[in-house]
């Protein structure tokens, strides 16, 4: 069975982003006028070449009127993943640009468990005031769609999706594993030995081990292990605890430049710019593609003024954030409230065929 990813839309370059929110930035976003259209079979979209242009100020002349006395002190930023990690840092990172756009503190709280579902609770608990900003990814759509929480994103108010980030595997340069293939080898080795090879994953990685377990023939020669985040599943590689990680480029990216670390495959259609020689599953015969965003959102009962120009500020955030992401190889990629609602709306059917194919949900 093969499942793809909605396309996201179009990703901007730190210039024409710039240009395009001081157009559209006089105007408070509106809601989708559209339907939303059914995912059709695409590649997973990277983020488009950014260049070396310099982001444009934001132009506080060209805003949506700012709620009187708001902000009139720091807000909270929930992020429902372990402090560290590669979701972690993206939000900070975040939440740092839009501070500097709305003249206030963001002070990120790490508020995990339940695969990123007690964070979600816990923001969705908070007064509807604007001054809590929620960390939605991957697991937020998923959690509903298992069962283990009630809460969706249709609960929040999306100010923007800041990332689509691609999986990728990854074990450590003494394992003499060079290729994927070497790996399989000994996990099947390790299988008519008795013993399992072990995966560790946090969160949505789990569908992407499980894909490619089932997908290279290994799903009884292997052990996926949960981890809080990120940050633990490099620890455990490192200590030699862990025989493979599926995660991101972000958290993996410094352990790959002190040698410590090894990229074996690509959960993307297409190589990444920076590792050309790291071959994606496709191309090694395996149909096992996923991705995840990061959102970020305030309850959905928060007053329209402070939604629309915590939106518009968003907007004005993300040139900033772009120069860090694309250094830390985070997968910036842009959209604007309606856009990244629409996106969710056709992502959430994608999951649950993931999940219906794994035997985690009926």
């Amino acid at each position: 069975m093969k499942i793809r990813f909605p396309r996201p839309f179009v990703a901007l370059t730190a210039a024409a982003l710039s240009m395009t929110v001081l157009l559209a930035a006089c105007q408070p976003s509106q809601p989708a006028t559209q339907p939303a259209a059914t995912p059709a079979p695409a590649e997973q979209q990277q983020p488009a070449d950014t260049g070396a242009a310099d982001p444009a100020p934001a132009d506080p002349s060209c805003a949506p009127p700012q709620p009187a006395g708001f902000p009139s002190g720091s807000l909270t930023g929930i992020c429902p993943w372990a402090a560290g990690g590669a979701t972690d840092i993206a939000f900070r990172s975040y939440m740092a640009a839009l501070s500097g756009v709305i003249g206030a503190d963001i002070n990120v709280l790490n508020i995990t468990g339940g695969s990123g579902s007690i964070g979600i609770t816990d923001a969705l608990g908070r007064p509807a005031n604007g001054y809590t900003i929620a960390m939605l990814n991957y697991d937020t759509l998923s959690n509903e769609i298992s069962g283990i929480t009630q809460d969706s994103f249709r609960d929040f108010e999306i100010l923007s999706i800041f990332t689509v980030q691609g999986t990728n595997f990854f074990v450590h340069t003494d394992s003499g594993w060079d290729h994927f293939e070497d790996f399989r080898a000994a996990a099947m080795e390790a299988e008519a030995a008795g013993r399992h090879l072990q995966i560790g994953v946090s969160g949505l990685w789990y569908h992407a081990a499980a894909l490619m377990a089932r997908e290279a023939g290994i799903s009884d020669a292997i052990t996926i292990i949960p981890f809080p985040g990120s940050a633990e599943l490099i620890t455990e590689l490192l200590g030699g605890h862990l025989d493979g990680i599926a995660t991101t480029m972000t958290i993996a990216l410094p352990h790959i430049e002190a040698g410590t670390v090894a990229p074996l495959g690509v959960m993307g259609e297409r190589r990444l710019e920076n590792f050309p020689d790291v071959p994606t599953f496709i191309e090694m015969g395996y149909d096992v593609v996923q991705s995840s965003f990061r959102a970020a959102a305030v309850h959905r009962d928060t007053p329209q003024e402070i939604v629309d120009w915590l939106k518009w500020a968003a907007e004005e955030a993300f040139p900033e954030f772009l120069v860090w992401a694309e250094d830390a190889q985070a997968d910036p990629y842009f959209m604007n409230s309606a856009d990244s609602v629409e996106y969710l709306e056709n992502l959430q059917p994608v999951i649950r065929e993931i999940m219906v194919d794994l035997g985690l949900a009926n």
